[in-house]
């Protein structure tokens, strides 16, 4: 692999620098290291960022619908 490949971002990591600029202009607190929340059921989800507005905090996955491998 030469430098010119390991300096590209995937594809991935550029959605989720897009949603984190998203999410940050809607007013949103973004947390992207902890990144598991605990349902009303008890069940604990692992997310891609948890946003927060208010008192409300909600799990969002980024995925890139157009690549076939999800």
């Amino acid at each position: 692999m030469n430098s010119e490949e390991k300096t590209e971002k995937s594809p991935t990591s550029e959605l989720l620098e897009q949603a984190i600029r998203y999410f940050k202009k809607a007013g949103y607190k973004i947390e992207h290291e902890a990144t598991a929340l605990e349902g009303f059921c008890g069940v604990s989800r692992k997310f891609d960022l948890i946003v927060q507005k208010g008192r409300a905090s909600h799990g969002v996955w980024v995925r890139d619908w157009k690549d076939n491998r999800h």
